[in-house]
């Protein structure tokens, strides 16, 4: 299902949406669209991105698209120190108390090969 404001004071076609830069919350840019495609059995629509990862599919339904495409949401982290949940997810540390979370990531790594 489309967010109701998807195209609201703009004619959304394929052409429209093609080669838009792509900004996270953050305004941080991820990439640029590459495709738009259809389920036909959901009726639900996705952009393909093109990122530095690769390709990544967004349901259109998580975006609002204008002179942009911004992504609604990211997809945040919990700090295992604080608890602060609002941690960007490719963040290194917890912007609310410093803990180094990389250090968090690997440790966990490790119990689950050992």
């Amino acid at each position: 299902m489309l967010d109701e404001s998807w195209g609201r004071d703009m004619e959304v076609n394929l052409s429209n949406i093609l080669g838009k830069p792509v900004y996270d919350e953050f305004a941080k840019k991820v990439g640029e669209v590459k495709d738009v495609t259809f389920n036909p059995s959901t009726g639900e629509i996705f952009l393909l991105i093109s990122t530095v990862e690769g390709e990544k599919k967004i349901p259109a339904s998580e975006t609002t698209i204008g002179d942009i495409v911004l992504l609604k949401k990211l997809g945040y982290i919990t700090c295992p120190n604080c608890g602060y949940q609002r941690v960007p997810p490719d963040a290194r540390y917890c912007p609310r108390c410093g803990f180094p979370l990389e250090t968090v990531e690997k440790s966990e790594a490790g119990e689950s090969e050992g």
